[in-house]
């Protein structure tokens, strides 16, 4: 989302924008701008940077950024070879407030690049143990959900501890989520949410979120889980 307008990615290689959806008093129009991909592959992740007027997506393992206000590709902003990424919810290095820092998952090793509005600039390569599933970054960290584990990367000094076990025969998908200043949710092993921070630790007691959980959304106090069938509101 980005103030009224909602943004989608498809699975056969479509971006939509609904605008003013949210907007109580104006009719959504029926027909979305769009923008298609190149390939009816899915868009896989999408997030919306608005402070410089960007739609960063994943699609077709190959990372790219949109104009916000007509959907035009900006081919300077474009990686291949990229499964997943996260934007630094807790940028250490910037100074410049029209610079992001995002991480990018490639085969067995993450990225970390500072994002201009028409530049990526390459900061340090980092490799893992294992190919990562989803990540979530704050500071020098990166929470990891790979196939069979979680971990906690220090992409600074390269160091990786691993937190607990990821249940890949269980019909949960991995859940990593930056949730508060060096504090992430994940889901452990019998349908548990765990909070962990950046030590490595849980201060927190586990969350008894149910089966089936696809993914989360969180806003302090809220947990919101969604499942195959039904949405639940945890508090």
């Amino acid at each position: 989302m980005n103030n009224n307008d909602v943004y989608l990615g498809t699975a056969d290689g479509f971006v939509l924008c609904y605008q003013d959806v949210l907007e109580a008093f104006v009719t959504p129009q029926p027909t979305p701008q769009h923008r298609y991909m190149s390939t009816k592959k899915a868009v896989t992740q999408i997030k919306i940077a608005p402070i410089l007027e960007r739609i960063l997506c994943v699609y077709d393992a190959t990372f790219v950024a949109l104009n916000l206000n007509n959907l035009e590709v900006i081919n300077s902003l474009r990686i291949k070879n990229i499964y997943s990424f996260c934007l630094n919810e807790n940028p250490m290095l910037l100074e410049d407030p029209f610079t992001l820092e995002l991480c990018l998952v490639k085969k067995k090793s993450v990225c970390i690049y500072h994002l201009q509005a028409d530049k990526l600039t390459l900061v340090k390569e980092v490799t893992v143990p294992e190919q990562p599933i989803l990540v979530a970054m704050d500071g020098y960290f990166v929470c990891m959900a790979a196939e069979n584990n979680y971990y906690m990367l220090d992409w600074q000094s390269g160091e990786c501890q691993q937190l607990i076990s990821n249940d890949s025969t269980s019909s949960m998908s991995p859940v990593c989520k930056h949730v508060a200043r060096n504090e992430f949710l994940i889901n452990g092993l019998s349908h548990l949410g765990v909070f962990v921070n950046t030590s490595g630790i849980s201060e927190r007691p586990p969350i008894d979120w149910g089966m089936d959980v696809k993914r989360i959304a969180y806003s302090y106090p809220f947990i919101l889980c969604l499942k195959q069938y039904s949405i639940t509101i945890i508090r």
